[in-house]
């Protein structure tokens, strides 16, 4: 009775989580410019508009973040698990991160081969649709941090503005009115990518 009440708190505190934030920097380290996928449901894939060098997730317990080579959620690096890797993941080589995805449920358990379990090991293999980031966060002239909106099908073109330091054009994007996730914490987890040879190309 005590262990059917225990896995029924874990699997309902797992969907209280509707969603969170997914931060892609472009320095290790959680530093520089990042964009944001604010509130993204779970499985949903992020592509960011760069190559991250580092990602951050604010992961609950009982769920897991994945990083991935390519857009669209393809060529995984390894998984990290909520919360303790709910800091700062850098990404090392030249490939970079180019989206990312939650995960909440449980993956390979087959405990009795349970429906539900069988479900949820499915759906962890693969994302339900792809996002643009809808936040971008950079440091203005006088070095303040500036977060701000990302209109549909502009993330690009603010990539482009940001990596060549167009302050004016910046300066023009709309200050974001929402409330993103807790501050990143200064821990730090290495990962280091595929080899190139071994990524199929986009």
């Amino acid at each position: 009775m005590k262990l059917t009440l225990a896995i029924f708190a874990i699997l309902s505190a797992i969907a209280a989580v509707a969603a969170v934030d997914i931060r892609g920097y472009s320095q290790h380290g959680c530093w520089g410019y990042y964009f944001v996928c604010h509130n993204i449901p779970s499985n949903a894939c992020c592509n960011f508009p760069l190559k991250a060098r580092s990602m951050r997730w604010t992961l609950p317990t009982g769920t897991r973040g994945i990083g991935q080579v390519r857009k669209h959620c393809s060529w995984n690096y390894p998984i990290v698990y909520g919360p303790r890797y709910s800091s700062c993941v850098n990404y090392n080589g030249l490939l970079g991160v180019r989206s990312g995805r939650w995960q909440q449920g449980i993956c390979k358990w087959t405990f009795r081969r349970s429906v539900l379990l069988e479900r949820q090991d499915e759906v962890c293999q693969i994302s339900e649709g792809c996002i643009d980031p809808d936040v971008f966060v950079y440091t203005t002239e006088t070095g303040a941090n500036r977060t701000v909106t990302v209109d549909p099908g502009t993330a690009e073109t603010v990539a482009k503005m940001a990596e060549a330091g167009d302050m004016k054009g910046m300066a023009n994007l709309t200050d974001f009115k929402g409330e993103l996730d807790t501050t990143p914490s200064v821990d730090l987890y290495d990962f280091e990518e595929p080899k190139e040879g071994d990524v199929e190309n986009e």
